[in-house]
């Protein structure tokens, strides 16, 4: 019973460990996120302050440029000088007559310091909304003159929030400085602006990583993962309801309960069936005519190794999980630190896109952007690899028309396929299947694209058949194909089948890992089917939805004509 007992409370502090290392992962994999929002939009407003009408003192036409820089990063742009005095701002018409700037959101410290400046949450005084700015200083000659600032919407900042896909009864928020909430998961057109619950408010003002218990808005206790944001001073919040964490004991108990009540039960009759085998014995014994019952010894001894066994297999088993947790989460955190440079990197590389007119230096920047396109690729890959290993990714499975799935993609493939000299199809179909929509779509898009890379000439044709009680979505195409004794390689990490490809034109030989991972998520098949010299098909099977109905205009068959 002891043993039982260590058990249960080995598993209650796994299950606990398990939720706060994915809250963790989710806390710091929004803030790596966050950090590279914000450190784009600083080299975005740094290369802007360089623009060279500013440079001339040419307000008006730096107007203009600035307008421009609107539409990829921000609400408005607004020029200060060291009076706070707006020499213009993009919501008003040039030339305008303007008020000081607020001093509440650190013009002074942009000029005290140099630095850029990442406000807290404010009201726009024109927009009448919630927003945050950005703030840099421009620099001339070894002094600061001007301060640019772009406000931002924290509708942005709430995408950010969207693509973490947490479980649905978890919270996630991004707190500012003061502990006021900047984007949440959950109600936020009722919540962003105002503060925080004080347990996350109070931690969101010390700037520090921590974890803290608290109940939320709507009345639900939570345990808190908190993870600081290092370019804006701003915290990331991940809530597991106490629920959650609290569940796995009572399972325990109620389990304890159970194997207490047949350890009793088990104890008496294994006491009367001891009584009569040792009667047994004893009469053997005296009639030296029967042979001592053998095997009690080997019994036991072989229930001591079976244990024994059990136990090396579970920590070999936990060691081999902690091992891929801890290889997930380094992935994730480098892949996140490697890209906020490469964002810079892009916005300097779209600077010197118009500044460089030389053929040789030209062609040195084409061999730049070929290469940053190839890194970005790569880090992609990697962030969608470990997120789906570290099992913080979750599928929200509905009803969903394959037509508005297929069609939105073949549209987006259909240039890359065009300018390969490819031609691609697809079978209009209306069948209704039960999935994650994103998920499913990221599938059939490595699938498009894997056979868009790998196929020299021809077609490339998606289309869907009924097979009993599933869908099968099938890509087919006219490459060379695989080898049958290849086919088991193809969904592994960094395999390119076919000629060796040095520069990575081709990928790195992740998408299909990618697919892998989120068909074993979904509980979809996925299959690939080769004739070396006339091409092959990628399928994913996916089950029918009950609201399918029987005129769903599904074909029996899909072929690929050549």
């Amino acid at each position: 019973m002891a043993f039982s007992s260590w058990l249960a409370y080995e598993y209650v502090r796994d299950s606990r460990e398990d939720s706060e290392r994915a809250a963790s992962l989710v806390a710091r994999n929004v803030a790596a996120a966050l950090d590279e929002q914000i450190t784009a939009l600083i080299a975005a407003l740094t290369v802007l302050a360089e623009a060279p009408s500013l440079k001339k003192g040419d307000i008006a036409g730096f107007y203009d440029r600035a307008r421009d820089f609107l539409p990829r990063h921000g609400e408005n742009v607004v020029l200060v000088d060291a009076h706070r005095h707006q020499l213009f701002n993009t919501r008003k018409p040039r030339g305008e007559t303007l008020p000081l700037a607020n001093p509440a959101q650190g013009w002074a410290r942009v000029f005290s310091t140099g630095r850029a400046v990442v406000t807290d949450v404010f009201i726009g005084a024109e927009s009448k909304k919630p927003l945050v700015a950005i703030l840099v200083p421009v620099r001339r000659g070894g002094g600061v003159p001007y301060a640019l600032g772009v406000s931002v919407s924290l509708e942005s900042l709430q995408k950010l929030i969207r693509a973490a896909a947490l479980p649905e009864d978890w919270l996630l928020g991004i707190l500012d400085g003061e502990g006021r909430l900047i984007a949440r998961n959950l109600n936020p057109e009722k919540v962003v602006g105002e503060p925080a619950v004080p347990p996350l408010r109070e931690m969101a003002r010390t700037g520090a990583d921590g974890r803290v218990g608290s109940i939320s808005k709507e009345g639900v206790p939570h345990y808190n993962i908190i993870v600081g944001s290092k370019s804006s001073g701003w915290s990331v919040a991940v809530g597991v309801p106490q629920d959650l964490l609290e569940a796995p004991a009572r399972r325990a108990a109620i389990a304890l309960s159970v194997a207490l009540t047949l350890v009793v039960g088990a104890t008496g009759l294994g006491a009367g069936l001891a009584g009569r085998r040792l009667e047994r014995a004893v009469t053997a014994l005296a009639n030296e005519s029967d042979p001592l019952p053998s095997g009690i010894a080997e019994v036991d001894a072989a229930r001591a190794a079976l244990r024994r066994a059990s136990e090396e297999e579970r920590i070999a088993r936990a060691a081999a999980e902690k091992a891929s947790f801890a290889k997930s989460r380094f992935l994730a955190g480098v892949s996140h630190d490697l890209r906020q440079p490469y964002q810079a990197m892009a916005l300097f590389h779209s600077y010197l896109s118009g500044q460089l007119t030389e053929p040789q230096h030209r062609r040195a920047l084409e061999g730049l952007g070929a290469a940053m396109k190839s890194s970005e690729d790569l880090l992609n890959a990697l962030v969608q690899i470990s997120v789906l290993e570290a099992g913080t990714q979750t599928a929200k499975i509905c009803a969903t028309r394959m037509g508005d799935l297929i069609e939105p993609l073949v549209k987006e493939c259909r240039p890359d396929a065009e300018a390969a000299g490819l031609v691609l199809k697809h079978v209009p179909c209306s069948a209704v299947v039960d999935t994650d929509r994103a998920l499913l779509a990221r599938i059939l898009r490595n699938f498009l694209s894997n056979a868009i890379r790998h196929t020299p000439t021809g077609k490339v044709l998606l289309g869907c058949r009924r097979v009993g009680a599933c869908v099968r979505i099938e890509v087919w195409d006219t490459g060379p194909g695989i080898p049958s004794n290849k086919l088991a390689e193809v969904f592994d990490e960094f395999v390119q089948l076919g000629q060796p490809d040095p520069t990575r034109a081709r990928g790195w030989g992740l998408g299909l890992a990618i697919v892998s991972r989120i068909a074993r998520l979904l509980g979809h098949e996925v299959e690939v089917r080769s004739w070396p010299g006339r091409g092959l098909v990628f399928s994913v099977e996916v089950p029918r939805s009950s609201a399918e109905t029987a005129s769903d205009g599904l074909t029996g068959r899909t072929t690929l004509a050549t």
